[in-house]
């Protein structure tokens, strides 16, 4: 009883921070059952991390804007996306309408307090009276990405949205397309997600990202992008299409039926990004369109030299035709940290030449962690020079790793030998450097990765 009197005594304000360290939802959700008091300070919690289905936006833009102070406490959206509704010509609705005499009537058939009528009201502090109820008009319609628009304007504290989509977008103009770029345009708005920082999309089919979030791009706060599942990014390459602030970026090429029409887009976003400390692409898409894409995309990362701090380029493509190396040094990017490339972007393929003797020389004398992928598991010479010579040239190298992708068809003496070699080899980067030294590959399609080392870890434990 006494220990219920002292929390009563308890401030609301220092109340909600002592339930806000609850990560748990369902932590947050035991607290609004144990007083009246404690529902009205926790059930607002459970909106900060919120996933819709595509048939949750109306009801849930409802309780938003019949509860204003709830909206406020989103922090993180996912939205599921289904269908991408048209935006029904507005030209030829503007055409056929007086805006002054719409706006009476809508007034007159939407009483104050209804949805409709605070919709009304939100949105004129947005766009102009044409377009307000042009948007408007297209609530009979139940068409969810009109909800959507209308949600994402009255969300203001948003930090991370999330979009997965399950659609396959058209090339014509979509509504939410429309309704961002109107609202972004409007000089004396507000705009939308002024506090938007991290944006994520994700396509789950294989089709273009819709052009519909293009928008979303450069909104000033945003920080990070990342799109999954991209083909060809349909937006207008000039310049502000991104944000100057943001300064990490991550983009999954998957490029089957739009062979090279990528790389520009990638280098544009490169481009567009002043500030871009942390980069990441996965090229996921035909063996032959992959030099072509390759030679694109690494000629704008060096636009980055001076700022990218974490690089990481990754494929499924690992066929054997010669290539040359893309890189010849690295040793301009002063403030790279972590890097993450196919072992033929620094040496070239087959590795050969001055370079495999002395990796080391190629690399920022700051990086911390290195990762080759798609390494000759035939020439261990490159890693090796690495703990002969880096000592000196990488003083605050932590971690490497290797990565030999399928080195045999059975797991037979061979595959034996080369374990036992990166065994020796690993002993050596603790001993010498101080660096965790580990390696993956796969014999047929049954991983091998580091085998022999756990075996080894067992018996001296």
């Amino acid at each position: 009883m006494a220990s219920q009197t002292v929390t009563e005594r308890i401030p609301n304000e220092i109340m909600r921070m002592i339930l806000e360290r609850l990560e748990d939802w369902q932590d947050i959700l035991s607290q609004c059952l144990v007083s009246k008091r404690f529902h009205d300070i926790a059930r607002p919690l459970l909106f900060r991390d919120i996933s819709i289905g595509y048939y949750s936006i109306i009801p849930l833009t409802k309780i938003f804007f019949a509860q204003p102070n709830l909206a406020k406490e989103v922090q993180v959206l996912t939205v599921q996306i289904t269908e991408m509704g048209l935006h029904n010509n507005y030209e030829r609705y503007c055409a056929s309408i007086d805006a002054t005499e719409e706006q009476e009537k809508f007034l007159s058939e939407n009483p104050e307090g209804s949805f409709k009528r605070s919709a009304f009201e939100h949105l004129s502090k947005k766009v102009d009276p044409a377009f307000k109820m042009f948007w408007l008009a297209q609530f009979p319609d139940c068409q969810h990405d009109v909800y959507l628009a209308l949600l994402l304007t009255f969300l203001p504290n948003v930090e991370e949205l999330s979009f997965r989509f399950n659609s396959r977008p058209g090339s014509a103009e979509s509504f939410l397309q429309l309704a961002f770029r109107t609202v972004a345009e409007k000089s004396e708005s507000k705009g939308m997600l002024g506090k938007l920082k991290k944006l994520n999309i994700d396509h789950t089919r294989a089709a273009s990202t819709p052009s519909s979030l293009v928008p979303l791009l450069a909104t000033p706060s945003l920080e990070e992008i990342n799109m999954r599942s991209l083909q060809a990014l349909i937006i207008p390459l000039g310049t502000g299409f991104i944000a100057p602030n943001v300064t990490r970026v991550r983009l999954d090429v998957t490029a089957f039926n739009i062979p090279v029409a990528s790389a520009p887009v990638v280098a544009a976003i490169i481009h567009a990004c002043p500030r871009l400390a942390s980069f990441g692409v996965g090229y996921f898409g035909l063996e032959d369109n992959f030099d072509s894409w390759l030679d694109t995309v690494c000629l704008a990362i060096r636009e980055r030299e001076g700022t990218l701090e974490t690089f990481s380029l990754g494929t499924t493509v690992n066929d054997t035709a010669q290539k040359p190396a893309r890189f010849d040094s690295l040793t301009g990017f002063a403030k790279l940290k972590n890097l993450q490339v196919p072992e033929h972007l620094l040496l070239g393929y087959p590795p050969s030449g001055d370079a495999v003797k002395s990796l080391a020389s190629l690399l920022p004398s700051g990086l911390e962690t290195l990762s080759l992928t798609n390494c000759t598991h035939e020439e261990l010479e490159p890693v090796i020079s690495i703990v002969e010579t880096g000592y000196k040239r990488l003083p605050i190298l932590e971690r490497v790793l290797v990565d030999f992708g399928t080195v045999a068809d059975t797991h037979d003496d061979t595959v034996e030998e080369l374990d036992g070699a990166l065994i020796e080899l690993a002993e050596w980067y603790e001993d010498k450097m101080g660096v965790a030294f580990s390696w993956k590959m796969k014999t047929g399609d049954t991983d091998a990765a580091d085998v022999a080392l756990d075996q080894l870890l067992e018996e001296n434990a």
